[in-house]
């Protein structure tokens, strides 16, 4: 709780970190508002932090005494991170070449960093980002599943690094 207040009050007096915390945007109120919580993440700012350990931090005892399935997919995540991280990156740039060919009808180098390369039609709304957050989700848990699971039954030394 103090790490987010602290966020708050110093990103209210606008005299650390990012200046123009409350400076007035031009596509409207909403975008202004969120200026507030734009924050450097690399390297992370004090402000970042701050935004984002003060709330994780509130949120433990709370989620530690949450159960159910929800509670059960998390956790079969939380004890794979690791194998999740690296496993997730390669399929994510598989669907967006496998986008990018659907759309461009060619494979003539994907430059996905830059949006002025895009093809037309390549731009998604947030809707199909989450639908990919969900099958990407969908996809790995049962590969982290049986991990955790083999992980459970041998004691090779290599395994507590994934």
């Amino acid at each position: 709780a103090a790490a987010t207040a602290a966020f708050v009050v110093l990103r209210f007096l606008n005299g650390y970190g990012e200046p123009d915390a409350w400076a007035p945007h031009a596509r409207g109120p909403a975008f202004s508002l969120m200026a507030f919580v734009n924050t450097t993440k690399y390297p992370p700012s004090l402000m970042f932090l701050l935004m984002t350990l003060g709330p994780a931090l509130a949120l433990v005892p709370l989620l530690e005494r949450w159960r159910g399935v929800g509670s059960d997919v998390v956790r079969t995540f939380g004890k794979a991170p690791f194998l999740f991280y690296i496993l997730h990156i390669p399929l994510i740039h598989g669907a967006a070449e496998f986008k990018w060919w659907l759309v461009a009808r060619s494979h003539d180098g994907f430059r996905y960093w830059n949006p002025s390369t895009w093809p037309e039609g390549y731009a998604s709304p947030l809707w199909h980002g989450l639908l990919a957050t969900v099958i990407v989700l969908a996809l790995l848990y049962p590969v982290c599943r049986a991990f955790v699971a083999y992980r459970r039954t041998h004691a090779q030394w290599w395994l507590s690094y994934l």
